[in-house]
């Protein structure tokens, strides 16, 4: 299962080596130059001892060089980030170069940007995308794309015109990375991303428990996967990304068919993609609160649900569904909206996070998830790593202390000076 001998031991983490010709950065005289500078510098005995005016005092570089080297420093990152890519980057690559094309055919202008002369072409693509375009989902100018979404497309345009038709656009237009500039400024800051305190996780499933109907019942279960496995909202239900209804979109929601029973101890769920893996498997156990009873009853009820709908496909069925059909991800969102905002106006001072000075967004029970077991669990890292899919250590990132987390690890840290100094 997924490259493991037991769905939880690897069969091997190594990956092929790539060939020494791939891995190569060509270096030019001017970075190369640059690169003995730093190093001289920095290896110094006076940088070594070195305060705030010795920073300061630092000759710069002459700028003619320092245009260089910023540009294949550019290059440098263009041909590190390659290496990231996954199949969700080639899809997106596929979606945005067909966007490109497809605005310069109605234009009239030709997409290969061979000089200079036609770098305006990207440039107004750029800005198009980040003032006029609306997103998917909304209906109103000023539902504009995020700026680093308009950053990768353009990214993602300059790689296809480099790899297809040989030209690097990097090479002589600098104003479209401007034109990314001043869309990342206009947007401006927003509010932080929200992580679900474990409090107002509870309060949720209170609340839908109370309702005791089909709907609260399915979004109950689905955040209980999204909190506890730790799971993206596209591996419980559609999206805009990821729906099957134009090439690249594919959905990637659990289907009742990839899911299985293991007696009465291990519930399996399989994800042919996500964001990171393919085929990936993973599985809850029967200790782990009620989620896995709820999951099994699901489980059942999905097995009479095909019974009593013989024209249903059970391939296509998702594993929570209303009348056969998946949830939305905008059902989801305003749901969690409506009941983050319920649960501080309902019980103010207990430690659910104000809406107004946090963004709640559907990742906010994977990151809460995270944090809940990094926070409560000893020595579980490795686990929350492995259950969530992450292929970097950025779960750390939601690693998020709070009063009490802070007051647990004062224990443990008096706890091990007594130790010390009582010995």
């Amino acid at each position: 299962m997924n490259n493991t001998l037991d769905g939880f031991i690897k069969i091997s983490s190594r990956e092929t080596n790539p060939s020494n010709d791939e891995s190569i950065f060509i270096v030019d005289e001017n970075l190369a130059a640059f690169e003995i500078i730093v190093r001289n510098i920095a290896s110094s005995s006076a940088a070594i001892n070195g305060n705030d005016e010795y920073y300061a005092s630092i000759v710069k570089i002459p700028e003619a060089m320092r245009v260089s080297v910023m540009n294949s420093m550019l290059h440098c990152r263009e041909f590190v980030l390659d290496w990231a890519w996954s199949k969700g980057s080639q899809d997106g690559r596929e979606r945005a170069v067909r966007y490109y094309r497809v605005f310069c055919a109605i234009l009239g202008v030709s997409p290969v940007i061979v000089s200079h002369r036609y770098t305006w072409v990207l440039q107004y693509f750029a800005a198009f995308m980040g003032c006029v375009w609306i997103k998917r989902g909304k209906k109103a100018p000023g539902d504009d794309m995020a700026a680093t979404t308009v950053e990768q497309m353009v990214s993602q345009v300059r790689r296809w015109l480099a790899e297809v038709h040989g030209v690097k656009v990097l090479d002589f237009d600098a104003m479209t990375s401007k034109v990314v500039k001043g869309l990342k400024k206009r947007a401006g800051t927003s509010h932080p991303a929200m992580f679900t305190p474990e409090i107002t996780y509870k309060f949720m499933q209170d609340h839908w428990a109370a309702e005791k109907t089909e709907i609260a019942s399915v979004h109950a279960d689905m955040q209980a996967m999204r909190y506890a496995m730790m799971r993206r909202i596209s591996e419980v239900c559609n999206t805009n990304s990821h729906n099957d209804l134009e090439p690249g979109n594919h959905s990637r929601y659990l289907l009742h068919s990839k899911t299985w029973i293991e007696g009465d101890s291990l519930f399996w769920c399989w994800w042919p993609t996500t964001k990171n893996s393919i085929d990936l498997v993973r599985s809850i156990g029967s200790t782990w609160h009620d989620i896995f009873a709820r999951f099994k009853k699901r489980w059942l009820d999905n097995e009479v649900y095909l019974e009593d709908h013989p024209n249903v496909d059970r391939n296509t069925l998702p594993f929570f569904h209303i009348d056969g059909k998946p949830l939305h991800r905008t059902t989801v969102a305003a749901e969690m909206a409506r009941l983050v905002a319920l649960a501080f106006v309902t019980e103010p001072g207990v430690g659910h996070l104000d809406p107004s000075k946090f963004r709640i967004t559907t990742h906010s029970d994977r990151k809460g998830g995270a944090c809940f077991y990094l926070a409560n669990i000893q020595g579980i890292e490795g686990f929350v790593r492995f259950l969530g899919d992450w292929v970097s250590l950025s779960f750390y990132d939601y690693a998020m202390q709070t009063r009490a987390s802070a007051a647990l690890a004062g224990n443990s840290i008096g706890d091990a000076f007594k130790k010390l100094f009582n010995n």
